[in-house]
């Protein structure tokens, strides 16, 4: 009998468990039948021995590993639950003035287009401070303190104006305190030809948390104080006024207060520049989502002729890769049609343009869903690849079994195959 150990230490050092999926868990059912299936083959399997060894064990290992893997992945693909064909995207014909996101999975309710018309987009509050000389000092040192009334609340600030300042110093500290506060005002200071002058934006756009007189936020000095910060730099001067954004969706007219708004929570809409013509949103099946998931799919396929021919000096590699290369042969046209070529080596190599195109026309997903097809023929290979991996090993043969009197044994021959190693470490 083989010794497991070596087999059972090398798997727990070389290898990190594997992440598991829902396809790696089974019903009892399946795994009943699994166990039947077991039985069948080994019923038939003659007594053999093997050379083990690591090159040995790493090969059927990852032979195991990698079809469990590819045939995982060939569930997924086609697991109505996982959309993985069916997602949309939203698609911009001027991607400049109008960008979407589909926010919903329930893409039956998306309609098939939005047509807009933007008009104006949401501005932000900004105040202008005075220009001022950044080597001079605009008012004398002492203590300050000034109020910001934002978001329906008032902030205290408090400045100390040293001797040895100036306005381009105060200016900075000033920013820096309004920064962190965090109450929702951007200060940051511009200097032009050894001037400089205080900035003030708020965060928000929109007239809808306006204050008062329209404005998102005022500022003003300490009422004790007859001049104080506010009124040197004249940081109380509103240079651009908050405007909600004009839009129509549909020829119906739309404002809002914000340039990124959600449409019935399907579709999040980000409203860029005023167009001078309509925007059309189109929903879409997701192009580069459906194209990456093939691109994954293709590398488990390699992934198992690599492992194939990196051990081409076993017979059983060289059996399996006939077999893996027997399966795109018999597919080969349809595989070239939707964009799938295979090299020379026997990969699957992706033609990004033709995938592209037949992603949009539905190609790409019928040919995934064909249950008689190609998917059929790689889930019923890795099936009998990951119930008996050793049929793909070099052995010598020391009895084959009574056919008269089969002894139904689940493991002996299966010994590499059964559930040491079947992502349960």
């Amino acid at each position: 009998m083989l010794d497991l150990n070596p087999v059972y230490n090398y798997y727990t050092t070389v290898y990190s468990p594997a992440t598991q999926t829902k396809y790696d868990s089974h019903k009892k059912s399946e795994l009943k039948n699994h166990y039947n299936n077991m039985i069948k083959v080994n019923t038939k399997s003659p007594l053999f021995k093997v050379k083990v060894n690591n090159s040995m064990q790493n090969y059927v290992i990852g032979l195991k590993s990698a079809a469990i893997g590819l045939k995982n992945f060939s569930e997924y693909l086609t697991d109505k639950d996982e959309d993985t064909f069916s997602k949309l995207t939203a698609s911009s014909d001027n991607n400049k003035a109008l960008s979407g996101t589909v926010i919903t999975s329930d893409y039956d309710k998306l309609p098939e287009n939005l047509r807009f018309q933007i008009d104006s987009l949401a501005t932000n509050q900004v105040n202008t401070g005075r220009l001022s000389n950044s080597s001079q000092l605009n008012l004398s040192p002492g203590s300050y303190s000034f109020d910001i009334n934002v978001n329906h609340q008032s902030f205290s600030f408090q400045l100390e104006v040293k001797q040895q300042d100036n306005n381009l110093r105060v200016q900075n500290r000033l920013a820096n305190a309004i920064n962190r506060s965090d109450i929702g005002i951007d200060a940051y200071v511009e200097q032009q030809d050894g001037k400089s002058q205080l900035i003030l934006e708020s965060q928000n756009t929109g007239t809808e948390d306006a204050i008062e007189e329209g404005l998102l936020f005022t500022i003003h000095d300490d009422y004790n104080q007859r001049e104080g910060l506010v009124a040197a730099y004249e940081l109380a001067n509103v240079s651009q006024h908050p405007t909600d954004a004009v839009f129509t969706i549909n020829d119906t007219e739309k404002t809002s207060s914000s340039n990124n708004i959600a449409i019935n929570k399907m579709v999040e809409i980000e409203l860029k520049k005023v167009s001078s013509s309509p925007v059309t949103l189109s929903f879409v099946p997701d192009t580069e989502d459906i194209i990456n998931k093939v691109q994954e799919f293709a590398d488990s396929y390699n992934q198992l002729v690599d492992i194939a021919r990196e051990h081409l000096d076993q017979i059983g590699a060289k059996k399996l890769l006939h077999e893996m290369q027997g399966i795109v042969r018999r597919h080969h046209s349809s595989l070239e049609a939707v964009g799938l070529n295979i090299d020379d080596d026997g990969h699957i190599v992706k033609d990004d343009a033709l995938l592209s195109q037949n992603v949009k026309n539905g190609e790409v997903q019928q040919f995934f869903n064909d249950l008689s097809g190609f998917r059929a023929d790689v889930v019923h290979k890795t099936d009998d690849i990951s119930l008996d991996p050793m049929n793909y090993v070099d052995k010598t043969v020391i009895t084959y079994p009574n056919p008269g009197r089969a002894f139904n044994n689940p493991y002996m021959p299966s010994i590499y195959s059964g559930m040491l190693y079947n992502y349960y470490l």
